[in-house]
């Protein structure tokens, strides 16, 4: 048995893993990424999915020579990013609560 498996509310909804839903709930600000490779990549977030795979836009990267460059969208697989960093100003448990609400209530009303 995988331990990566969602996670299942008393109403029988899935919920993503965590990890997903704080990303999720940053659509709309400003995100930095290290990815595996040393880049750096800065820019507001699109979307992400489940499997945490991000499309950002106002793109800066920065490869592990240090030359920049800019794109207007980029997107990044998961298995490509180190570490992203959250805004200073942002209330994690808040926007965490949200986003689980809004998922398992989603999620009820397909039932």
């Amino acid at each position: 048995m995988s331990s990566r498996r969602k996670k299942t509310t008393p109403a029988g909804a899935a919920v993503l893993p965590s990890l997903a839903l704080l990303l999720h709930a940053l659509r709309g600000e400003v995100i930095a990424l290290e990815l595996e490779s040393g880049a750096l990549v800065r820019g507001t977030l699109v979307e992400s999915d489940a499997a945490m795979n991000i499309l950002v836009e106002r793109v800066e990267f920065r490869d592990p020579q240090g030359v920049t460059s800019r794109a207007a969208m980029m997107q990044i697989r998961a298995r490509q990013v180190y570490f992203f960093s959250l805004p200073t100003d942002w209330d994690v448990d808040a926007e965490l609560a949200l986003q689980v609400r809004q998922h398992v209530t989603g999620a009820a009303e397909g039932l």
